[in-house]
């Protein structure tokens, strides 16, 4: 019965996902990982009236209008990930994000306890993921160090697929920010050092373009 019922909220969140996409269009939503698709469908909501704004009604809408899915969808979300006044079940949690990567929704951004876990153990072939939760919640130092974590390490997984130059450069120019943000405790030189010694062996030395701190970090980035 409880599988059933976990069946049941992620059937109402896939037809809300269903109908935002055709709302938006198939380009719109489906993404890397929320980079520049479903993260940007809900960025869009979340700057017209506030991520929190939408306070979740006890029956959704029916008909559902196709401009108001993405809305109604994001708090669905929360309700589900950071409504914590029957306390949280971990496994419908987990059930949830599953279901938020298979999407490509951008996961990272909502309030589960059990998110960074999830992200650690779960995740594994985005390791991205979890150096955007870190730099979304302001963590500037764990968030630089995951990021020169993966630089170093050179792929998503053991024995996938190496990072490209450009890869390695979006990742770089995220410590760097990451780095140079108030309380960090992170020097960004060593990292601006590495920045430079990429591009100049890729025989087209520039100056590194930063990301806004309210990007996506990793739009660039394609790790399947």
């Amino acid at each position: 019965a409880r599988l059933e019922c976990y069946q049941v909220v992620l059937e109402v969140l896939e037809d809300l996902f269903v109908l935002a996409r055709q709302c938006r269009g198939d380009t719109g939503l489906a993404s890397s990982a929320g980079a520049g698709g479903g993260g940007a469908l809900l960025a869009q909501d979340a700057a017209a009236g506030g991520a929190r704004s939408t306070v979740l009604p006890e029956l959704l809408p029916t008909p559902m209008r196709a401009t108001d899915a993405a809305t109604f969808l994001d708090a669905m979300l929360r309700h589900c990930l950071e409504d914590h006044a029957h306390g949280a079940d971990e496994l419908f949690h987990f059930c949830v994000l599953k279901w938020m990567m298979q999407r490509e929704l951008p996961a990272y951004r909502y309030d589960s306890p059990y998110l960074r876990g999830f992200l650690e153990t779960h995740a594994r072939d985005q390791p991205e993921l979890l150096c955007r939760y870190f730099q979304h919640r302001e963590r500037w130092a764990e968030a630089c160090d995951a990021y020169m974590a993966l630089v170093r390490r050179g792929g998503a997984v053991a024995g996938g697929p190496e990072l490209s130059r450009t890869e390695k450069l979006v990742l770089l120019q995220c410590a760097a920010l990451c780095a140079r943000m108030p309380g960090s405790c992170r020097r960004a030189e060593p990292i601006l050092q590495a920045i430079s010694e990429l591009t100049h062996d890729d025989g087209n030395p520039q100056d590194a373009q930063y990301p806004e701190p309210s990007a996506p970090p990793l739009a660039a980035l394609q790790m399947r």
